[in-house]
Protein backbone atom coordinates (compact mmCIF):
# COMPACT_ATOMS: atom_id res chain seq x y z
CA UNK A 1 0.00 0.00 0.00
CA UNK A 2 1.14 3.37 -0.47
CA UNK A 3 1.12 6.28 1.55
CA UNK A 4 3.34 8.42 4.48
CA UNK A 5 3.42 7.09 8.31
CA UNK A 6 1.90 9.87 10.49
CA UNK A 7 2.81 8.78 14.23
CA UNK A 8 1.79 5.12 13.97
CA UNK A 9 -0.82 5.68 11.76
CA UNK A 10 -0.53 5.06 8.11
CA UNK A 11 -1.90 8.04 5.74
CA UNK A 12 -3.20 6.67 2.53
CA UNK A 13 -2.75 9.58 -0.02
CA UNK A 14 -5.55 9.65 -2.30
CA UNK A 15 -4.51 12.12 -5.24
CA UNK A 16 -1.96 11.78 -7.24
CA UNK A 17 -1.62 8.16 -6.77
CA UNK A 18 -2.48 4.89 -9.42
CA UNK A 19 -6.01 3.49 -8.93
CA UNK A 20 -6.07 1.63 -5.51
CA UNK A 21 -6.58 -2.05 -5.49
CA UNK A 22 -9.29 -1.77 -3.03
CA UNK A 23 -11.54 -0.17 -5.41
CA UNK A 24 -12.21 3.64 -6.44
CA UNK A 25 -11.27 6.06 -3.59
CA UNK A 26 -14.70 7.36 -1.53
CA UNK A 27 -13.87 10.98 -3.46
CA UNK A 28 -15.40 9.52 -6.72
CA UNK A 29 -17.55 7.33 -5.54
CA UNK A 30 -19.48 10.04 -3.46
CA UNK A 31 -18.74 12.83 -5.50
CA UNK A 32 -20.07 10.83 -8.51
CA UNK A 33 -23.33 9.81 -6.04
CA UNK A 34 -24.00 13.18 -4.46
CA UNK A 35 -23.60 14.96 -8.31
CA UNK A 36 -26.34 12.13 -9.66
CA UNK A 37 -28.72 12.98 -6.62
CA UNK A 38 -28.82 16.96 -6.90
CA UNK A 39 -27.19 18.37 -10.18
CA UNK A 40 -27.55 16.46 -13.18
CA UNK A 41 -29.28 19.43 -14.21
CA UNK A 42 -27.05 21.75 -13.12
CA UNK A 43 -25.28 23.99 -16.36
CA UNK A 44 -21.86 23.34 -17.16
CA UNK A 45 -21.31 20.64 -14.41
CA UNK A 46 -17.85 19.12 -15.57
CA UNK A 47 -17.29 22.65 -17.88
CA UNK A 48 -17.34 25.14 -15.24
CA UNK A 49 -14.51 25.53 -12.63
CA UNK A 50 -15.35 24.77 -9.13
CA UNK A 51 -13.53 26.85 -6.09
CA UNK A 52 -9.93 26.15 -6.46
CA UNK A 53 -9.01 27.23 -2.93
CA UNK A 54 -11.34 25.26 -1.43
CA UNK A 55 -10.44 22.79 -3.77
CA UNK A 56 -7.12 22.26 -3.05
CA UNK A 57 -7.76 22.37 0.62
CA UNK A 58 -9.81 19.57 0.75
CA UNK A 59 -7.55 17.97 -1.65
CA UNK A 60 -5.08 18.23 1.01
CA UNK A 61 -7.33 17.39 3.75
CA UNK A 62 -7.90 14.07 1.77
CA UNK A 63 -4.52 13.14 1.35
CA UNK A 64 -3.96 13.40 4.78
CA UNK A 65 -6.77 10.74 6.15
CA UNK A 66 -9.32 13.28 7.16
CA UNK A 67 -12.25 11.78 5.74
CA UNK A 68 -11.34 8.10 5.85
CA UNK A 69 -14.63 6.62 5.51
CA UNK A 70 -17.34 6.85 2.49
CA UNK A 71 -20.00 8.44 5.10
CA UNK A 72 -17.43 11.55 6.23
CA UNK A 73 -16.70 11.91 2.31
CA UNK A 74 -19.92 12.21 1.83
CA UNK A 75 -20.59 14.42 4.96
CA UNK A 76 -17.88 17.26 3.43
CA UNK A 77 -18.56 16.81 0.27
CA UNK A 78 -22.59 17.65 0.52
CA UNK A 79 -21.44 20.95 1.69
CA UNK A 80 -20.10 22.03 -1.10
CA UNK A 81 -21.07 23.78 -4.45
CA UNK A 82 -21.62 20.88 -7.03
CA UNK A 83 -19.17 22.66 -9.49
CA UNK A 84 -16.44 22.31 -6.67
CA UNK A 85 -17.87 18.95 -6.26
CA UNK A 86 -17.24 18.04 -9.84
CA UNK A 87 -13.88 19.26 -9.39
CA UNK A 88 -12.65 17.12 -7.20
CA UNK A 89 -14.02 14.22 -8.84
CA UNK A 90 -11.87 15.49 -12.32
CA UNK A 91 -8.87 16.73 -10.58
CA UNK A 92 -8.90 13.52 -9.25
CA UNK A 93 -8.65 11.62 -12.81
CA UNK A 94 -6.45 14.56 -13.93
CA UNK A 95 -3.54 13.90 -10.99
CA UNK A 96 -3.43 9.61 -11.49
CA UNK A 97 -0.15 9.28 -13.01
CA UNK A 98 -1.19 6.44 -15.17
CA UNK A 99 -4.20 7.48 -17.56
CA UNK A 100 -7.31 5.18 -17.12
CA UNK A 101 -7.00 4.59 -21.53
CA UNK A 102 -3.56 3.44 -20.69
CA UNK A 103 -0.82 4.20 -23.18
CA UNK A 104 -0.16 0.74 -23.77
CA UNK A 105 -3.48 0.42 -25.83
CA UNK A 106 -3.46 3.62 -27.29
CA UNK A 107 -3.43 2.58 -30.85
CA UNK A 108 -6.71 -0.24 -29.99
CA UNK A 109 -8.54 2.85 -28.49
CA UNK A 110 -7.72 5.13 -31.63
CA UNK A 111 -8.93 2.40 -34.04
CA UNK A 112 -12.02 1.86 -31.83
CA UNK A 113 -12.90 5.16 -32.26
CA UNK A 114 -12.13 5.48 -36.18
CA UNK A 115 -14.60 2.68 -36.41
CA UNK A 116 -17.38 3.96 -34.63
CA UNK A 117 -16.24 7.49 -36.15
CA UNK A 118 -16.65 6.09 -39.70
CA UNK A 119 -20.05 3.90 -39.09
CA UNK A 120 -21.38 7.02 -38.02
CA UNK A 121 -20.69 8.65 -41.39
CA UNK A 122 -22.21 5.87 -43.47
CA UNK A 123 -25.38 5.96 -41.94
Amino acid sequence: MFGKKKGKEKVVEIFGQNLPEEGVPHVVTEGLALLAERSLCSEGLFRLSGDNTQMQQLKKEFNEGKYPTAEATREILSKQKEHTISGMVKMYFRELPDPLLTYDHYDMFIAAHGTFYLTQLTK
